[in-house]
Protein backbone atom coordinates (compact mmCIF):
# COMPACT_ATOMS: atom_id res chain seq x y z
CA UNK A 1 0.00 0.00 0.00
CA UNK A 2 2.94 2.12 0.79
CA UNK A 3 4.31 1.91 -2.87
CA UNK A 4 0.74 2.74 -4.35
CA UNK A 5 0.18 5.61 -2.60
CA UNK A 6 3.77 6.69 -3.95
CA UNK A 7 2.17 6.81 -7.42
CA UNK A 8 -1.22 7.77 -6.50
CA UNK A 9 0.11 10.94 -5.25
CA UNK A 10 1.07 12.33 -8.43
CA UNK A 11 -1.86 11.95 -10.19
CA UNK A 12 -3.97 13.33 -8.00
CA UNK A 13 -1.33 16.32 -7.45
CA UNK A 14 -2.05 17.01 -11.18
CA UNK A 15 -5.63 16.90 -10.64
CA UNK A 16 -5.62 19.43 -7.93
CA UNK A 17 -2.77 21.93 -9.66
CA UNK A 18 -5.10 21.75 -12.72
CA UNK A 19 -8.04 22.20 -10.50
CA UNK A 20 -6.93 24.81 -8.13
CA UNK A 21 -3.40 25.31 -6.92
CA UNK A 22 -0.56 23.96 -5.73
CA UNK A 23 -0.98 24.99 -2.36
CA UNK A 24 -4.27 22.21 -2.25
CA UNK A 25 -1.42 19.75 -2.46
CA UNK A 26 -0.28 20.96 1.21
CA UNK A 27 -4.29 21.32 2.36
CA UNK A 28 -4.79 17.63 1.33
CA UNK A 29 -1.59 16.06 2.95
CA UNK A 30 -2.08 17.80 6.15
CA UNK A 31 -6.01 16.65 6.39
CA UNK A 32 -4.82 13.21 5.50
CA UNK A 33 -1.91 13.17 8.08
CA UNK A 34 -4.38 14.43 10.68
CA UNK A 35 -7.17 11.54 9.77
CA UNK A 36 -3.93 9.26 9.77
CA UNK A 37 -2.85 10.12 13.47
CA UNK A 38 -6.65 9.73 14.97
CA UNK A 39 -7.19 6.14 12.99
CA UNK A 40 -3.59 4.94 14.48
CA UNK A 41 -4.35 6.71 17.79
CA UNK A 42 -7.74 4.96 18.02
CA UNK A 43 -6.98 1.59 16.00
CA UNK A 44 -3.47 0.24 17.09
CA UNK A 45 -2.86 -1.97 19.61
CA UNK A 46 0.65 -0.82 21.44
CA UNK A 47 0.67 -4.15 23.31
CA UNK A 48 0.31 -6.26 20.46
CA UNK A 49 3.75 -4.61 19.42
CA UNK A 50 5.68 -5.09 22.28
CA UNK A 51 7.31 -8.63 22.03
CA UNK A 52 11.00 -7.75 22.29
CA UNK A 53 11.84 -7.84 26.03
CA UNK A 54 15.09 -7.02 25.28
CA UNK A 55 16.27 -3.78 27.54
CA UNK A 56 14.11 -0.76 26.57
CA UNK A 57 17.01 1.54 26.87
CA UNK A 58 17.06 3.52 23.66
CA UNK A 59 20.43 4.00 21.43
CA UNK A 60 20.72 7.56 21.37
CA UNK A 61 24.42 7.58 19.77
CA UNK A 62 23.25 5.24 16.94
CA UNK A 63 19.84 7.36 16.58
CA UNK A 64 22.26 10.55 16.05
CA UNK A 65 24.72 8.99 13.74
CA UNK A 66 22.09 7.51 11.67
CA UNK A 67 20.39 11.19 11.31
CA UNK A 68 23.84 12.41 10.13
CA UNK A 69 24.15 9.43 7.63
CA UNK A 70 20.81 10.26 6.43
CA UNK A 71 22.00 13.76 6.42
CA UNK A 72 25.27 13.54 4.18
CA UNK A 73 23.48 10.97 2.17
CA UNK A 74 20.66 13.21 1.19
CA UNK A 75 23.02 16.11 0.42
CA UNK A 76 25.07 14.75 -1.50
CA UNK A 77 22.70 12.88 -4.06
CA UNK A 78 19.94 15.58 -4.05
CA UNK A 79 22.88 18.31 -5.06
CA UNK A 80 25.36 16.12 -6.89
CA UNK A 81 23.64 16.96 -10.57
CA UNK A 82 23.57 20.49 -9.84
CA UNK A 83 26.65 21.55 -8.53
CA UNK A 84 28.62 18.67 -9.82
CA UNK A 85 29.95 15.17 -8.78
CA UNK A 86 33.50 16.42 -8.62
CA UNK A 87 32.30 19.83 -6.68
CA UNK A 88 33.87 20.57 -3.33
CA UNK A 89 30.92 20.21 -1.12
CA UNK A 90 29.86 17.34 -2.95
CA UNK A 91 32.73 15.27 -2.42
CA UNK A 92 33.25 16.37 1.33
CA UNK A 93 29.25 15.58 1.96
CA UNK A 94 30.61 11.92 0.27
CA UNK A 95 33.30 11.22 2.66
CA UNK A 96 31.10 12.85 5.17
CA UNK A 97 28.48 9.56 4.43
CA UNK A 98 31.35 6.99 4.49
CA UNK A 99 32.81 7.90 8.06
CA UNK A 100 29.78 8.03 9.32
CA UNK A 101 28.07 5.07 7.66
CA UNK A 102 31.52 3.17 9.13
CA UNK A 103 30.83 4.62 12.36
CA UNK A 104 27.05 3.79 12.68
CA UNK A 105 27.99 0.12 11.77
CA UNK A 106 30.72 -0.18 13.94
CA UNK A 107 28.51 1.58 16.76
CA UNK A 108 25.60 -0.85 15.97
CA UNK A 109 27.37 -3.81 16.50
CA UNK A 110 29.00 -2.98 19.53
CA UNK A 111 25.61 -1.56 21.36
CA UNK A 112 24.03 -3.41 23.81
CA UNK A 113 20.94 -1.93 22.16
CA UNK A 114 21.09 -0.94 18.90
CA UNK A 115 18.82 1.16 16.95
CA UNK A 116 18.64 -1.36 13.74
CA UNK A 117 20.21 -4.72 14.94
CA UNK A 118 22.57 -5.14 11.75
CA UNK A 119 23.18 -9.15 12.90
CA UNK A 120 19.80 -9.93 11.05
CA UNK A 121 21.69 -9.25 7.92
CA UNK A 122 22.86 -13.17 8.82
CA UNK A 123 20.10 -13.84 7.31
CA UNK A 124 20.49 -14.47 3.37
CA UNK A 125 16.40 -14.10 2.74
CA UNK A 126 16.51 -10.93 4.90
CA UNK A 127 19.46 -9.40 2.70
CA UNK A 128 18.38 -10.44 -0.02
CA UNK A 129 14.77 -9.03 0.19
CA UNK A 130 15.87 -5.26 1.57
CA UNK A 131 18.91 -5.09 -1.36
CA UNK A 132 16.13 -5.70 -4.06
CA UNK A 133 13.55 -3.98 -2.08
CA UNK A 134 16.17 -0.98 -1.97
CA UNK A 135 16.76 -1.44 -5.92
CA UNK A 136 13.01 -1.91 -7.00
CA UNK A 137 12.27 1.49 -5.14
CA UNK A 138 15.09 3.17 -7.35
CA UNK A 139 14.30 2.00 -10.75
CA UNK A 140 10.33 2.82 -9.77
CA UNK A 141 10.94 6.12 -8.23
CA UNK A 142 13.17 7.22 -11.42
CA UNK A 143 10.07 6.17 -14.13
CA UNK A 144 7.19 8.00 -12.18
CA UNK A 145 10.05 11.18 -11.31
CA UNK A 146 10.68 11.43 -15.52
CA UNK A 147 7.31 10.46 -16.67
CA UNK A 148 5.35 13.69 -15.74
CA UNK A 149 8.19 15.43 -17.94
CA UNK A 150 7.98 13.80 -20.97
CA UNK A 151 4.23 13.30 -20.92
CA UNK A 152 4.08 17.40 -20.22
CA UNK A 153 7.30 18.60 -22.21
CA UNK A 154 7.12 16.47 -25.30
CA UNK A 155 3.50 15.43 -25.77
CA UNK A 156 2.35 18.76 -24.21
CA UNK A 157 0.15 17.15 -21.33
CA UNK A 158 -1.45 19.34 -19.00
CA UNK A 159 -0.85 18.16 -14.82
CA UNK A 160 -4.48 17.24 -15.07
CA UNK A 161 -4.30 14.82 -17.96
CA UNK A 162 -0.85 13.48 -16.59
CA UNK A 163 -2.23 12.37 -13.57
CA UNK A 164 -5.49 10.45 -14.94
CA UNK A 165 -2.09 8.84 -17.65
CA UNK A 166 -0.60 7.55 -14.35
CA UNK A 167 -3.74 6.19 -12.53
CA UNK A 168 -3.29 2.73 -14.13
CA UNK A 169 0.08 2.68 -12.50
CA UNK A 170 -1.55 2.58 -9.05
CA UNK A 171 -4.54 0.75 -9.73
CA UNK A 172 -2.69 -1.94 -11.33
CA UNK A 173 -0.02 -1.78 -8.19
CA UNK A 174 -2.91 -2.11 -5.41
CA UNK A 175 -4.87 -5.06 -7.53
CA UNK A 176 -1.83 -6.82 -8.20
CA UNK A 177 -0.27 -6.71 -4.78
CA UNK A 178 -3.03 -7.80 -3.19
CA UNK A 179 -2.97 -10.91 -6.27
CA UNK A 180 0.41 -12.00 -5.99
CA UNK A 181 0.68 -11.69 -1.97
CA UNK A 182 -2.11 -14.08 -2.39
CA UNK A 183 -0.78 -16.42 -4.76
CA UNK A 184 2.99 -16.14 -3.17
CA UNK A 185 1.16 -17.79 0.33
CA UNK A 186 -0.14 -20.86 -1.99
CA UNK A 187 2.86 -21.33 -4.63
CA UNK A 188 5.93 -19.80 -2.95
CA UNK A 189 7.25 -16.07 -3.00
CA UNK A 190 10.38 -16.66 -5.35
CA UNK A 191 8.50 -17.33 -8.54
CA UNK A 192 6.53 -14.15 -8.06
CA UNK A 193 9.58 -11.88 -6.74
CA UNK A 194 11.57 -12.91 -9.63
CA UNK A 195 8.72 -12.77 -12.43
CA UNK A 196 7.47 -9.46 -10.71
CA UNK A 197 10.83 -7.89 -11.21
CA UNK A 198 11.18 -9.07 -15.12
CA UNK A 199 7.98 -7.72 -15.62
CA UNK A 200 8.91 -4.34 -14.35
CA UNK A 201 12.58 -4.48 -16.36
CA UNK A 202 10.19 -5.00 -19.37
CA UNK A 203 8.63 -2.02 -18.69
CA UNK A 204 11.32 0.36 -18.18
CA UNK A 205 12.81 -0.90 -21.75
CA UNK A 206 9.36 -0.51 -22.95
CA UNK A 207 9.97 3.64 -21.59
CA UNK A 208 12.92 3.45 -22.77
CA UNK A 209 12.06 3.41 -26.22
CA UNK A 210 9.63 6.55 -26.48
CA UNK A 211 10.03 9.38 -28.76
CA UNK A 212 8.52 12.90 -29.23
CA UNK A 213 5.68 10.79 -31.25
CA UNK A 214 4.92 7.89 -29.65
CA UNK A 215 1.66 6.95 -28.53
CA UNK A 216 -0.31 6.93 -25.42
CA UNK A 217 -0.83 3.06 -26.19
CA UNK A 218 3.22 3.06 -25.83
CA UNK A 219 3.76 4.65 -22.81
CA UNK A 220 0.58 2.77 -20.78
CA UNK A 221 1.66 -0.73 -21.97
CA UNK A 222 5.08 0.80 -20.42
CA UNK A 223 3.52 1.59 -17.25
CA UNK A 224 1.43 -0.79 -16.78
CA UNK A 225 4.26 -3.28 -17.18
CA UNK A 226 6.29 -1.76 -15.05
CA UNK A 227 4.10 -1.23 -12.22
CA UNK A 228 2.15 -4.87 -12.68
CA UNK A 229 5.86 -5.91 -12.17
CA UNK A 230 6.34 -3.96 -8.85
CA UNK A 231 3.04 -4.87 -7.64
CA UNK A 232 4.02 -8.59 -7.80
CA UNK A 233 7.29 -8.11 -6.31
CA UNK A 234 6.61 -6.54 -3.69
CA UNK A 235 4.15 -8.42 -1.46
CA UNK A 236 5.76 -11.20 -1.53
CA UNK A 237 9.05 -9.52 -1.03
CA UNK A 238 7.85 -8.07 2.16
CA UNK A 239 6.87 -10.86 3.69
CA UNK A 240 10.05 -12.77 2.28
CA UNK A 241 11.28 -10.21 4.85
CA UNK A 242 9.40 -10.29 7.95
CA UNK A 243 9.58 -14.43 7.90
CA UNK A 244 13.00 -14.43 7.54
CA UNK A 245 12.93 -12.72 11.15
CA UNK A 246 11.18 -14.16 14.98
CA UNK A 247 7.97 -12.24 15.51
CA UNK A 248 9.75 -10.42 17.86
CA UNK A 249 11.97 -8.20 16.00
CA UNK A 250 8.78 -7.25 13.34
CA UNK A 251 9.39 -4.03 14.61
CA UNK A 252 13.00 -3.67 13.79
CA UNK A 253 11.90 -4.94 9.84
CA UNK A 254 9.82 -2.84 9.46
CA UNK A 255 12.14 0.22 10.60
CA UNK A 256 15.03 -1.95 7.61
CA UNK A 257 12.06 -2.63 5.32
CA UNK A 258 11.05 1.49 5.92
CA UNK A 259 14.54 2.65 5.22
CA UNK A 260 15.17 0.71 2.09
CA UNK A 261 11.93 1.99 0.69
CA UNK A 262 12.58 5.43 1.62
CA UNK A 263 16.64 5.79 0.53
CA UNK A 264 15.53 3.67 -2.76
CA UNK A 265 12.55 6.73 -3.78
CA UNK A 266 15.23 9.19 -2.57
CA UNK A 267 18.44 7.49 -4.88
CA UNK A 268 15.94 6.74 -7.67
CA UNK A 269 15.30 10.38 -7.91
CA UNK A 270 18.63 11.59 -7.25
CA UNK A 271 20.24 9.08 -9.87
CA UNK A 272 17.42 9.66 -12.74
CA UNK A 273 17.99 13.27 -12.30
CA UNK A 274 21.76 12.99 -13.01
CA UNK A 275 21.73 10.94 -15.95
CA UNK A 276 19.28 12.71 -17.66
CA UNK A 277 21.11 16.22 -16.62
CA UNK A 278 24.47 14.84 -17.40
CA UNK A 279 23.07 13.64 -21.25
CA UNK A 280 21.71 17.52 -21.58
CA UNK A 281 25.00 18.90 -20.60
CA UNK A 282 26.90 16.54 -22.46
CA UNK A 283 24.28 18.00 -25.60
CA UNK A 284 25.42 21.55 -24.85
CA UNK A 285 22.43 22.13 -23.23
CA UNK A 286 21.99 23.91 -19.42
CA UNK A 287 21.68 21.31 -16.32
CA UNK A 288 17.96 22.07 -15.94
CA UNK A 289 15.31 19.72 -15.79
CA UNK A 290 12.90 21.84 -15.11
CA UNK A 291 13.36 23.78 -18.72
CA UNK A 292 12.02 20.76 -20.62
CA UNK A 293 8.08 21.86 -19.59
CA UNK A 294 8.55 25.25 -21.32
CA UNK A 295 10.20 23.81 -24.62
CA UNK A 296 9.23 23.74 -28.05
CA UNK A 297 9.24 19.84 -29.31
CA UNK A 298 11.65 20.60 -32.02
CA UNK A 299 14.09 22.45 -29.83
CA UNK A 300 17.67 20.91 -29.71
CA UNK A 301 17.00 20.64 -25.27
CA UNK A 302 14.17 18.31 -25.96
CA UNK A 303 16.46 16.21 -27.97
CA UNK A 304 18.58 15.38 -25.26
CA UNK A 305 16.33 15.43 -22.85
CA UNK A 306 14.91 12.23 -24.83
CA UNK A 307 18.26 11.45 -25.09
CA UNK A 308 18.61 11.05 -21.26
CA UNK A 309 15.17 9.68 -20.61
CA UNK A 310 16.21 6.93 -22.80
CA UNK A 311 19.55 6.18 -20.76
CA UNK A 312 17.65 6.42 -17.41
CA UNK A 313 15.09 3.79 -18.29
CA UNK A 314 17.63 1.33 -19.83
CA UNK A 315 19.89 1.96 -16.46
CA UNK A 316 16.90 1.37 -14.47
CA UNK A 317 15.26 -2.00 -16.58
CA UNK A 318 19.13 -3.12 -16.28
CA UNK A 319 19.29 -2.84 -12.11
CA UNK A 320 15.62 -4.50 -12.21
CA UNK A 321 17.07 -7.28 -14.37
CA UNK A 322 20.44 -7.88 -12.00
CA UNK A 323 17.24 -7.59 -8.75
CA UNK A 324 15.70 -10.73 -10.29
CA UNK A 325 19.21 -12.54 -11.00
CA UNK A 326 20.09 -12.05 -7.16
CA UNK A 327 16.29 -13.03 -6.15
CA UNK A 328 17.23 -16.35 -7.40
CA UNK A 329 19.97 -16.70 -4.50
CA UNK A 330 16.74 -16.22 -2.01
CA UNK A 331 15.40 -18.91 -0.20
CA UNK A 332 12.35 -20.23 -2.16
CA UNK A 333 10.25 -19.83 0.87
CA UNK A 334 12.01 -18.02 3.98
CA UNK A 335 10.33 -19.46 6.54
CA UNK A 336 13.34 -20.18 8.33
CA UNK A 337 13.63 -16.87 10.61
CA UNK A 338 17.24 -15.72 11.60
CA UNK A 339 18.15 -17.12 15.01
CA UNK A 340 19.76 -14.55 17.02
CA UNK A 341 21.33 -14.43 20.38
CA UNK A 342 19.03 -12.12 22.92
CA UNK A 343 20.84 -9.36 24.41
Amino acid sequence: MAGAGGVLGPAVGGFLITAFDWRWIFYVNASLAIVAIIAAACLIRSEVLRQDTRSPKYDFTGAALSAVVLLTFLLAVSNGSQMGWTSGPILAAALGFIAFLAAFVWWELRSDVPLLDLRLFRSRVFSIGLITNFMSFVATTSARFLLPFYLQGALGYTPAVVGLVLLPNAASRIVLGVVGGHLSDRFGRRPFTVTGLLLSAAGLFALASLSVSSSLVHVLVGVLLQSAGTGFFQSPNSASIFSAVETGRHGVVSAFVSLSRNSGTVTGTAVATSIVVAVMVGGGDEPDINAVLSSVPTTGLLSSFMAGLKSAFMVMGALQLASAAVSLFSSPTGLQPASLPED
